[in-house]
């Protein structure tokens, strides 16, 4: 076996290298987004050829041994080395929040490795290499036990790496896509990859743009929510630069926050003021041996010191700078010493490099020193160090050194970094001002405030709520969340995806932190991101004691609430959340396919044989559906039944079923199309069951075209073997029509399906489509039809003891009583349907009962009451997103407006109305909101508006079957004809109601 780590052969049976000292122990599989690396030489024949083959064997070691050294040295695993070739991983085992940027930097470096052998021992040798990024499967092969990875995303690298010239590094979509803000490339064209279908976008990698780690903010991006911290911040500089008291100030929290950017703006408000010295210098995670870096980057700037300066140059600048900040001629011992240690602190000759590297570094330490004091006595300065939390311990006694030595100094030190720089460093007390701030993430409304900078105020709702929870508030997770949408390639006609895939960016920026957790912690959020965004903590109790028989997970919870991994209410029996989805979609996605679906089906059967399995229908259906889904995706799982997808089903139907009957339509036809996905082709009953009751749900949802294409599958499933069937799918065909305003054709289709349960003998379901006959006429003006089709249906529901159907036809019957104008007996039969739906616990019975009563207390001109009953029944409408109660309430609380002199709010309230009715396609309610609307206009003096609304109804709706509520138009228009003093024009309305 060799170490997964620096790729050198280990004993057997070792658990560490006795190399590298990395763990040898096996990896449980994973699936993890990496960057991998495949680089291959180019010319290892001719190379063999005339040379004895120890040669070859030394001179290509060599080379495998310098190029695993530059993978290492970015960050990265040396997967495999096959002949003259050798594959590399950056992300796993352990991940890096920049591991593609590391990729390419190491790919690049060890072109320049090969350059170097072949100029040092005089070989022709040259070197192609591909990079690529995507998910892949990771962990111990069980034949010889070597960690390795596999998925396509190391295919296409081995294919870009074929495709590449020699001496070049090539990188697919995907990699460039997370690096192309920091290393310059050329387009590279499209090659045709064997074994892939479409083409494979290629980048030539050409150099960095700048040092490693660097990400370039938005300059665009507003700055908001941090307007307290920000002034906490600039009363601490203020103070400390006017009284000539030093000041450390600690900037912490976690990557993509807003640290830098805290830090920037309260910088550039002190810049203000003239004579202020502003130097900066930031710790790089790789690619720099020196500890001085972030200092020796300040002082460039101070010394004025370009990066290309000649060694005279640069001294004759040092001396200069030195001796006119301590007022002191050149040649003075005090410069010298000090203009010393700085040059050599900046990486020039001097007699320091031949001392004890001890004593060298003390001199350029005490030169920093001296030198900031006495510019500090000239002016004051600001020292801003960024990233901290990757400076080394020397670096970090620099930071106490210089804050102590220059206490009494107008000199301010900034300092950015992560939680995790208090675990390896507290700053030492001294007489200087020490303040800490934990930069948090943004508040919802700040966060929303800056989502509508990025995308715009009009921003979908639902997304909008997406990428708020899957942020969490990070302002960086918003960025790229964001840039990922607005940069969406796809046409508007093309629908877009419910939940967008996460940029490979803050895929890694997770995992990093993901990486660095102890394996209770990751095993408690890995139990969390399998039972979803929320849940009780004894949830997570129970996961532990089940799958790893751990009791205790306490200290555990408490240590990722405190990393605001988790929001913990009450440790002992609260609930948790995941502070960001974002989080929980990667550390679900992390775990193989096969682990996800054990653990899906482990919860589901554990809550399915609980005694609160009927209150958890919608949790369990979910539980088993992903196992479900998951065991079909990559074959038998096992410890999974094999009746599991039977399961899954059952439950479906049963939440869908529950969903409907609580109206919760949307809920609904998304159960019964998961439940469909999953059904057999061969199993037609069930098919069939599902197809109606999606349609059902799609037509309460008034989703007409979905509800028709799903009745015309019943209907061919539908053959002389199902009659129930038939007469079903008739009824709901009835059911769609009377949606759309073709009365007649409704009452043919309801009447056939009366017919066809007649003959099946099941009354319940002629009274069924007795009652929607019923109500079709209704709609069509034909009141005594409509009474009599629903007294009959009544009358058969009391027969056969149908409890909610006579609920439903009472409340019918009041409905026609109130639109023949019958109040009173309309909220005496109203009363009636409401105590029957209240004893059958029936919700959505009792919503529509809810909306009929508000219009009749409007009528007896309640009208307080009747709009504080239409707003409820509004909200729980939209709750259910039920958009045609919506409508009629809107339509409601207009009405209510427009008779107590409210007309502005009349109008935009019908407005809202005839726009949810128009999206239905709903004839009766886009008539009624009109007429409305049309008056509210009128009032409001837009008569030219008003009465072109009337006119535009007239046009598109008389001559059809909705002349009943037709009605409603000309008696609006001459209403409003009346009051504007125009008697004819009201005349001619009237003249065929």
């Amino acid at each position: 076996m060799n170490c997964p780590n620096c790729g050198a052969e280990t004993a057997p049976g070792a658990r560490f290298c006795s190399t590298c000292g990395h763990s040898l122990l096996a990896h449980s599989d994973e699936r993890r987004v990496v960057t991998v690396v495949f680089a291959d030489l180019v010319g290892f024949t001719s190379l063999a050829e005339g040379r004895d083959p120890e040669e070859v064997k030394n001179l290509v070691d060599d080379c495998m041994e310098r190029l695993a050294a530059d993978i290492v040295s970015f960050g990265g695993q040396v997967d495999k080395v096959i002949g003259d070739a050798i594959v590399a991983l950056f992300g796993a085992p352990v991940a890096h929040e920049d591991d593609a940027e590391r990729a390419v930097r190491a790919a690049l470096k060890m072109q320049a490795s090969v350059l170097a052998l072949d100029s040092e021992v005089g070989v022709s040798i040259r070197m192609r290499v591909g990079v690529n990024t995507g998910e892949v499967l990771v962990g111990t092969i069980r034949a010889d036990r070597d960690y390795t990875a596999m998925g396509d995303a190391v295919n296409t690298a081995a294919r870009l790496q074929t495709s590449a010239d020699p001496g070049e590094v090539r990188v697919g979509r995907t990699t460039y896509d997370a690096t192309s803000a920091v290393i310059r490339y050329e387009c590279a064209g499209a090659i045709s990859a064997k074994g892939k279908e479409s083409p494979v976008e290629a980048f030539r990698a050409i150099a960095p743009y700048g040092l490693p780690g660097e990400r370039q903010g938005r300059a665009s991006t507003p700055f908001v929510g941090r307007e307290g911290e920000l002034s906490v911040l600039r009363r601490v500089i203020d103070s400390s630069l006017g009284r000539e008291r030093a000041a450390l100030v600690l900037l912490l929290g976690d990557a993509g926050v807003g640290k830098t950017r805290l830090a920037a703006e309260a910088i550039e408000e002190s810049l203000e003021d003239e004579g202020i010295l502003v130097l900066s210098g930031r710790c790089v995670p790789y690619g720099e041996a020196d500890a001085w870096w972030p200092l020796a980057e300040a002082m460039r700037t101070a010394l004025g010191i370009e990066g290309d300066m000649s060694q005279p140059a640069a001294t004759a600048r040092v001396y200069d700078t030195v001796s006119s900040a301590f007022s002191i001629a050149r040649d003075a011992p005090q410069v010298q010493r000090s203009a010393t240690g700085l040059l050599h602190l900046l990486g020039y000759d001097t007699p320091l490099k031949s001392v004890d590297p001890q004593a060298a570094r003390s001199e350029a330490g005490r030169g920093v020193r001296t030198f900031l004091q006495a510019r500090a006595a000239q002016g004051p300065v600001i020292l801003w160090l960024s990233d901290l939390h990757w400076a080394d311990d020397f670096m970090l006694r620099m930071v106490d050194g210089l804050i102590n030595r220059l206490a009494r100094s107008p000199f301010v030190i900034i300092v950015t970094g992560r939680f995790s720089l208090g675990e390896r460093w507290s700053p030492q007390l001294g007489r200087f001002n020490l303040m800490s701030l934990s930069v948090d993430p943004l508040d919802e409304p700040a966060a929303q405030a800056m989502l509508h900078h990025l995308l715009g105020a009009e921003i979908e709702p639902r997304l909008e709520a997406d990428l708020l929870a899957r942020s969490g508030g990070n302002p960086f997770f918003l960025e790229e969340l964001a840039a990922l949408v607005r940069d969406d390639r796809r046409p508007a006609s093309e629908p877009r995806p419910q939940r967008i895939e996460l940029p490979s960016s803050l895929q890694a920026l997770v995992s990093a932190r993901l990486d660095g957790l102890p394996p209770g912690e990751k095993e408690i959020l890995e139990d969390a991101a399998v039972l979803g965004r929320r849940g009780p903590v004894s949830a997570l109790r129970r996961m532990a004691t089940e799958l790893r028989g751990e009791t205790a997970i306490t200290d555990s919870l408490s240590a990722l609430a405190e990393k605001d991994l988790l929001v913990v209410t009450r440790i002992d029996r609260g609930d948790w959340s995941f502070r960001s989805d974002l989080v929980r979609d990667v550390v679900y996605g992390r775990l193989t396919k096969s682990e996800r679906a054990r653990r899906h089906f482990g919860i589901a059967d554990y809550l399915a044989n609980g005694d609160e399995a009927e209150r958890a229908v919608d949790a369990i259906a979910y539980h088993y559906r992903r196992a479900a889904e998951l065991a079909s995706e990559i074959g038998k799982v096992a410890g999974l039944p094999d009746d599991l997808r039977g399961q899954a089903l059952d439950w479906l139907q049963k939440a869908a079923t529950a969903a409907s009957s609580s109206a919760t339509f949307d809920g609904a036809q998304r159960l019964f199309g998961q439940a469909l996905s999953l059904a057999p082709d061969d199993d037609v009953d069930r098919r069939a069951e599902l197809l109606l009751g999606r349609a059902k749900a799609a037509i309460e949802a008034r989703e007409l075209p979905l509800a028709r294409a799903d009745l015309a599958a019943a209907a061919e499933l539908a053959d002389d073997s199902r009659p129930l069937l038939r007469a079903r799918t008739q009824l709901y065909l009835g059911e769609v029509e009377q949606c759309s305003g073709s009365y007649d054709r409704a009452v043919q289709l309801l009447r056939d399906a009366a017919v066809r349960y007649g003959d099946l003998g099941v009354e319940p379901g002629v009274a069924e489509a007795l009652r929607y006959e019923g109500m079709t006429h209704l709609f069509a003006g034909r009141f005594v039809d409509a009474e009599r089709c629903t007294v009959e249906a009544l009358s058969l529901f009391q027969k056969v003891g149908n409890s909610s159907g006579e609920a439903w036809a009472r409340q019918n019957l009041a409905w026609i009583a109130f639109v023949r104008g019958m109040i009173s007996e309309a909220e005496s039969r109203l009363g009636v349907a409401s105590q029957l739906f209240e004893e059958l616990g029936n919700q959505s019975g009792l919503a529509w009962s809810r909306g009929l009563l508000a219009f009749v207390r409007m009528h007896q001109g309640r009208f307080d009451e009747a709009e504080e009953i239409a707003t409820q029944a509004l909200r729980d409408a939209r709750e259910r997103a039920d958009r045609w109660a919506e409508g009629m309430m809107q339509t409601l609380r207009s009405a209510v407006c427009l008779w107590t002199g409210r007309t502005e709010l009349a109008i935009r309230r019908a407005e809202s109305a005839l726009s949810s009715m128009r999206s239905i396609e709903d004839v009766a309610g886009e008539l009624q909101a009109a007429a409305f609307l049309g008056r509210a206009l009128v009032l409001a003096g837009r008569v030219n508006d008003g009465f072109q609304l009337f006119a535009d109804c007239e046009l598109r709706q008389f001559g059809t079957e909705a002349a009943g509520v037709a009605q409603l138009i000309r008696a609006g228009a001459a209403a409003s004809a009346v009051a504007i003093g125009d008697p004819n024009e009201a005349r001619r309305w009237l003249s065929d109601v």
